[in-house]
């Protein structure tokens, strides 16, 4: 599709996505994944992440059971107790916190050394 004249690629683009509604849909469903996780602490019925809510008692109950508590789960538990709708909830919130704090702790790339390293000069190679 031609753009109009003194349009930018971001505006034609953000134009024609408004036309398809797959991109619509699409985004509809992202920012209600985002709002979810975002207000998931407040929602969610427990957290999955603090042990002191967990009850080792409740653990793989079916959809839709009561645990000793009466608490209600409507997607049922894991072998630890956990809500399985807390944690679906509470996944994506955590996942980025989780994904920088891996790549602000791994070691530099190993450096070669040795037979593994190039040719410095003469086409030798170091033998340590």
């Amino acid at each position: 599709m031609a753009r109009r004249r003194g349009e930018h690629g971001s505006a034609a683009a953000g134009a024609n996505s408004r036309k398809n509604p797959v991109a619509v849909a699409a985004l509809v469903l992202v920012v209600m994944l985002i709002a979810l996780a975002v207000l998931a602490p407040w929602i969610t019925p427990q957290n999955p992440y603090d042990l002191s809510q967990l009850s080792i008692m409740d653990n793989k109950l079916p959809p839709g059971s009561r645990g000793i508590a009466g608490e209600l789960y409507l997607l049922g538990t894991d072998d630890q107790g956990r809500d399985m709708l807390s944690a679906i909830m509470f996944g994506p919130a955590a996942q980025p916190v989780r994904r920088h704090r891996l790549d602000c702790c791994r070691p530099p790339p190993r450096l070669p050394r040795g037979r593994e390293s190039r040719p410095m000069s003469g086409g030798k190679v170091d033998a340590s």
